[in-house]
């Protein structure tokens, strides 16, 4: 019998069976728990009250070469049909491949009113080894986990202006906080 031919219970029991799922995970699929309105108040500003969806679950995408089970909560018929049909071809052909692309985040700093941009941006770069130790100073806890500076460029912005760009790495944080104040 096909997985979608199964019964909620007897696919439970299949994920079961397969290792996807523990018997305590089944259980608590199987319960009908209602979140309390209290709960959901604290977890959620305006709460007013639950938006149940049934979930299903996409079978066997392959990703980076091990294979996963996707929960989706739908309200629409035929999307986890065409979610398990779309990994069934991909698993069939290699399955999908993903890469993180580094996460970096730029400071910006513009200098005006320049007399002499060549003589400023030569003095900049000059200085970048002691730039790069002021941040440094400024967040030892993001040099601690790996980040810090990536680069330093300058950039000539007309004829009296002169950029600043700063690349950095924020490491798991999301940076916004540690561009604006380096």
């Amino acid at each position: 019998m096909k997985f979608y031919e199964l019964s909620p219970e007897k696919r439970r029991d299949q994920l079961v069976q397969e290792g996807w799922l523990t018997t305590q995970d089944a259980a608590l699929l199987a319960g009908t728990h209602s979140l309390p309105e209290v709960t959901g108040a604290r977890l959620i500003e305006n709460a007013i009250g639950e938006f149940p969806l049934p979930l299903g679950v996409a079978r066997n995408l392959l990703v980076n070469g091990q294979l996963h089970q996707v929960p989706i909560a739908d309200e629409e018929p035929s999307v986890i049909a065409a979610a398990s049909n779309g990994a069934r071809l991909a698993t069939a052909n290699g399955g999908v491949r993903t890469h993180v692309a580094a996460h970096r985040v730029v400071a910006e700093v513009v200098l005006t009113n320049l007399t002499d941009l060549v003589q400023a941006r030569q003095t900049i770069l000059a200085h970048q080894t002691d730039i790069q130790k002021v941040i440094a100073v400024a967040h030892p806890s993001m040099i601690q986990r790996g980040g810090g500076l990536d680069q330093l460029t300058v950039e000539s912005l007309g004829a009296q202006f002169l950029k600043i760009r700063l690349t950095l790495d924020p490491q798991q944080a999301m940076g916004a906080n540690y561009a604006n104040t380096v």
